[in-house]
């Protein structure tokens, strides 16, 4: 890969966690503020929850990067479209399984976390609401793990500004008429699917694939699961270890005292992304040097990742430290 286009892949990366991070920064405390402690410890506390759904991937996702840098490397189209096909029917499998246990769950969030009897209808709403999107964004996240897997970012990154901005410009707009938490939460939820069905029409446009029954293959799946085995155990570690907090957190004590926690952990957050955002471009890129045989330029990629992701992180976690 061209030095020329790791410089726009990684750029575009971190223009798009600056937008993230400076529309946080002044749009969190004008929702928050809107909002009240209650109803915002609400919003966090939901969409915490239902981003453990994402232990439902089990690992999938990593594998559509690899196995798309993969087949286009070599110039297989037809694992390509046998992978694109299994892994399709995959995710919508799962998606529905989500879809009913989202149903479910709605049911028993008022004796799972300590929400106030009058924000509780809205809370059901919210959980069924957040739930059934993420249910959706199964199958139509395949298209991003797909434009990572052609090492396009830029074109994942673009779209994820332009819906970054809309969903902020409506969400000042709705809150400023007097709107709350259930229209912030439909606004947040929609835009995202949006811009999934937007890249898959970027997607099928640069790579045309074939979509039918015939190109379901059981090897393929048992490959896929393999490969994401590992992927799948490392994402459970991580929600262990950074995303249980905010449930303890709802089950104990209360949801306004989520909004406290929340805007810490959220610079934490910010300082793990700036690393991740450009750690991501270095996995297509080994997928290809594996697929060709290309041992000697993978291990330049491993050390020149690990030289580059230490050096940007380094004082970054000195500043967070001093203050």
């Amino acid at each position: 890969m061209r030095k020329r286009d790791i410089l726009r892949n990684v750029g575009s990366s971190w223009f798009s966690l600056g937008i993230n991070v400076v529309l946080g920064f002044f749009l969190t405390p004008f929702i928050l503020h809107r909002l009240g402690d209650a109803a915002y410890g609400i919003w966090f506390l939901i969409f915490s929850v239902t981003g453990y759904y994402g232990i439902f991937d089990l690992g999938i996702r990593s594998s559509v990067i690899r196995y798309v840098a993969k087949f286009t490397a070599v110039e297989d189209k037809e694992g390509l479209a046998k992978f694109f096909n299994t892994i399709l029917a995959t995710y919508t499998c799962i998606g529905l399984a989500t879809a009913l246990i989202t149903v479910v769950l709605s049911f028993f969030v008022g004796s799972m976390f300590h929400i106030q009897p009058e924000l509780l209808p809205a809370a059901r709403l919210l959980f069924l609401m957040v739930g059934l999107s993420v249910a959706l964004g199964f199958p139509l996240g395949i298209f991003a793990g797909m434009l990572e897997g052609l090492q396009r970012f830029y074109l994942l990154n673009f779209t994820n500004v332009g819906g970054l901005l809309l969903r902020a410009a409506l969400t000042v707009l709705v809150l400023s008429r007097g709107y709350g938490l259930l229209t912030v939460g439909l606004i947040t939820v929609l835009f995202p699917l949006l811009v999934s069905v937007l890249r898959a029409i970027l997607v099928m446009r640069i790579l045309p694939i074939p979509v039918a029954p015939k190109y379901l293959d059981r090897s393929v799946f048992k490959e896929m699961s393999n490969y994401s085995g590992v992927t799948f155990v490392i994402q459970m570690a991580y929600q262990l270890r950074f995303k249980t907090d905010v449930l303890v957190i709802g089950r104990f004590l209360s949801s306004s005292a989520i909004t406290t926690f929340s805007i810490g952990g959220r610079l934490v957050d910010y300082a793990s992304q700036v690393v991740s955002s450009m750690a991501q471009i270095f996995v297509p890129m080994s997928s290809q040097s594996d697929a060709k045989g290309d041992m000697n330029h993978l291990r330049k990629i491993f050390v020149a990742g690990n030289r580059a992701c230490a050096l940007i992180i380094f004082p970054i976690s000195a500043i967070l430290i001093i203050l």
